[in-house]
């Protein structure tokens, strides 16, 4: 199972912020499609690389067309 939150820092970058259900919980994902961080909470996530939390926007949401089309 997948879903995802699209955020955007103070700098104009675009993220994916990666939910999954095994492993690490988390991924975020840089708009080049390279996996920068992993963790199991936001926070960490974001701070691994130098991201403030509360400077990030959220812009958009990716949900699992798996669980979409199940029934």
């Amino acid at each position: 199972m997948f879903c995802g939150d699209i955020i955007k820092d103070k700098d104009g970058f675009i993220y994916l912020i990666a939910y999954y259900d095994y492993g690490h919980d988390m991924e975020l994902i840089a708009s080049n499609g390279e996996v920068i961080s992993k963790s199991d909470n936001e926070f960490d996530l974001l701070d691994d690389v130098g991201i403030d939390l509360k400077d990030t926007v959220k812009i958009g949401e990716l949900t699992n067309l798996f669980d979409t089309f199940r029934n």
